[in-house]
C-alpha cells in the first residue's frame, strides 16, 4: 500500500493542497491502495523531499516527491493504466495542459485568493491548522509559512503582477479549459486519464474551496465546467465509497 503525506482534508476534498488532491484522486481512478498521513507544517522541510506535499511512501520503501512524477511513475511501472495506448502525440498534449494547471493556473487561481489577500488568508488559517489550537506559536508559523508562499509566488512572476493583471491571466486559463472541454467530456477525449485527476483537483480547489474572488465567480457560471466537476464526481463517487 502506497502512504501519501498530506496537510488535512477540507471542503468535501482529500487535502487542502490541489495536488495532494491530484495525488489522491489519481490513486481512486486507478484502483491504487493507498493511506492517507498528515505531516504537520513545522516538520515539512525535516520531513518532505524538496520541502513540499505530497510525498509517498512506495510498498519497497521508496521515498517520492511530486505528485506529477509518483504518477508517472506508476504509469510506467504498469502498476496505473490510465494512459495505456495513449499516442505519444497525445501524451505530449496532456502534458501542456498539466503544465497549464500545475505551473500556471495555481498561482493564479489558488495562490492569489488564499495567500496574497490578508482577509483570505485569515479565512484560511483555520484549514491551514487542521483544527489545532492557534497558538501564538502556530500563528507565528504559519506567518512565516505565507511569507515563504508570497516570496515563491513573486519568484514565479505572478506575484509581481497586479491583481487585475493575475485575473486577467487566470481567466485566459479557464477560456482555454472551457474551449478544451466543449470538444469532449473528458481532457483527452472519451476516457478518463491521468490528467483529468490534476484538472479536476484544480478546478475543484478554484471552485469550491470559501475564497469569495473575481476568479471564482467567474469559473463558476461557465456551464462547461459544472458539467466536467459532476462527471468527475460521478466517477469518483462509488470508488470513494469502496475504499472506505
Amino acid at each position: 500500500m502506497i502512504v501519501v503525506y498530506q496537510f488535512g482534508p477540507a471542503w468535501g476534498m482529500p487535502c487542502i493542497s490541489p495536488y495532494v488532491s491530484k495525488l489522491v484522486f489519481y490513486l481512486q481512478l486507478a484502483g491504487i491502495a493507498y493511506r492517507l498521513e498528515k505531516l504537520d507544517f513545522a516538520r515539512l522541510d525535516d520531513d518532505a523531499p524538496r520541502g513540499k506535499l505530497p510525498y509517498a511512501v512506495l510498498d519497497d520503501g521508496t521515498v517520492m516527491p511530486d505528485s506529477t512524477e509518483i504518477i508517472n511513475f506508476l504509469e510506467r511501472s504498469g502498476r496505473g493504466q490510465l494512459d495505456h495506448r495513449l499516442s505519444e502525440a497525445k501524451r505530449a498534449d496532456m502534458l501542456a495542459w498539466t503544465r497549464l494547471s500545475d505551473e500556471h493556473l495555481y498561482w493564479s487561481g489558488v495562490i492569489e485568493p488564499r495567500w496574497r489577500t490578508r482577509a483570505h488568508f485569515e479565512a484560511y488559517i483555520p484549514y491551514l491548522a487542521g483544527g489545532e489550537t492557534l497558538t501564538t506559536e502556530t500563528r507565528d508559523a504559519l506567518e512565516a509559512f505565507r511569507t515563504r508562499i508570497l516570496s515563491e509566488f513573486d519568484g514565479q512572476g505572478m506575484g509581481r503582477r497586479s491583481p487585475e493583471a493575475v485575473l486577467a491571466a487566470f481567466c485566459s486559463d479557464i477560456d482555454a479549459i472551457k474551449a478544451r472541454l466543449h470538444a469532449a467530456p473528458f481532457l483527452m477525449g472519451r476516457q478518463v486519464r491521468s490528467g483529468d485527476a490534476g484538472l479536476f483537483s484544480m478546478l475543484s480547489h478554484i471552485i469550491d474551496a470559501p475564497f469569495d474572488w473575481p476568479g471564482r465567480t467567474y469559473a463558476r457560471q461557465i456551464p462547461i465546467l459544472q458539467e466536467y466537476l459532476a462527471r468527475m464526481r460521478g466517477l469518483l463517487a462509488p470508488l470513494q465509497r469502496n475504499a472506505a
